[in-house]
């Protein structure tokens, strides 16, 4: 159960962005936060204790969870509101609605920071925690992590930005077990001759007429593969991301993760070993990708900044793996410093893999 320091510490974080939106005082203030209800009291709910389930919930690196209960709980509340004729009841019920609506707004545009850093561990979630998670999940968790809201309070919210740092700060990363499981499943792919996902190609000297959608054979630096050409480009991927850590993105409106993009770090996507490893796949905002688009060197130049230091993190967060990382392509454009990288974990016990965050300094 969260303490009352913790959740002071949340309702404190919320108080300082409120502040922010330019809400100090007045009436919107009153029923946004100096009325905010810890306990929801007009009749039995499912989380009466709902805060407190918020605040583990963010502890231990499920935020979006957070978010969905902000919305289940407004759902039930305007189930009471249309029940509702005492007047008095009524005005407590809108307030608390109310809230609810701007702190959800708080948690979303926040979420990066609301990560936990690792190490100290994750705490262990109580079995009620547990039970309130897994019936949110049974809801629509859709557009929760928007890549957006990472450029609208980072760049645009201070006047000096650094872009590659913001960028990969903003990015997120798969951890070290979900790398090295999926090398180890190509492993045994290739070892038995099975058909590995890639990317379609229009390269003759690769293979003359792959079909999508279709088993192909890729010739490539004169060793042969046998592949599953992918039907639109990641099809296989954004299967792998959901198998592994129960998020959806790039899959339209049903997607958890929006305003992000697959990226793969070293490219070669046609290439069966680079195209569904996850230590060549991140999802960075949409926003960050526009320089690999751009004209000019200037941009190209932004882009390839991105794109190595991506590659020296990724070296470094999946050392302790087996998996044979190629080296970055241009160490001289590494951007070395500190960064607090956003990392989404194997889903266990619930539907959702946590997000934690890890120090990597280069």
């Amino acid at each position: 159960m969260a303490t009352a320091i913790q959740i002071n510490s949340l309702l404190n974080n919320f108080r300082k962005w409120l502040k922010n939106q330019g809400i100090s005082s007045g009436s919107n203030y009153q029923s946004w936060l100096i009325n905010f209800p810890s306990k929801l009291i007009y009749k039995p709910l499912p989380y009466p204790d709902y805060l407190d389930t918020i605040t583990d919930l963010i502890l231990a690196g499920y935020p979006v969870y957070a978010v969905g209960l902000c919305d289940k709980v407004m759902s039930i509340l305007q189930t009471n509101l249309n029940a509702c004729t005492n007047k008095s009841t009524t005005r407590y019920l809108q307030n608390a609605q109310s809230s609810l609506y701007q702190f959800r707004a708080y948690l979303c545009s926040q979420l990066f920071s609301l990560f936990p850093l690792v190490p100290p561990p994750v705490p262990t979630l109580s079995p009620a925690v547990l039970k309130a998670a897994k019936g949110v999940a049974k809801g629509k968790l859709e557009g929760i992590i928007d890549g957006t809201n990472t450029l609208v309070n980072g760049a645009l919210a201070h006047a000096r930005i650094n872009f590659v740092k913001l960028a990969i700060e903003s990015s997120l990363f798969f951890s070290a077990d979900i790398v090295g499981e999926r090398c180890n499943e190509l492993s045994k792919m290739f070892n038995s001759k099975a058909n590995v996902p890639a990317r379609y190609t229009d390269d003759k000297t690769i293979c003359t007429a792959p079909v999508k959608g279709r088993p192909a054979v890729y010739n490539i630096n004169g060793k042969s593969y046998n592949v599953i050409v992918d039907k639109d480009g990641n099809d296989f991927v954004r299967k792998l991301i959901n198998d592994k850590t129960g998020y959806t993105v790039s899959t339209g409106k049903s997607s958890i993760i929006t305003g992000y993009v697959i990226f793969h770090v070293w490219e070669r996507a046609f290439d069966p070993r680079y195209f569904t490893n996850f230590w060549n796949i991140v999802l960075i905002p949409s926003w960050a990708y526009e320089p690999f688009g751009g004209f000019g060197t200037s941009i190209r130049g932004l882009a390839s900044r991105l794109q190595n230091t991506i590659m020296a993190i990724c070296e470094k967060l999946y050392a302790g793996t087996a998996c044979h990382i190629p080296p970055v392509s241009n160490p001289k454009d590494v951007v070395h410093g500190t960064y607090e990288v956003s990392v989404i974990n194997k889903k266990s016990s619930l539907p959702l893999g946590a997000i934690t965050k890890t120090t990597i300094t280069l």
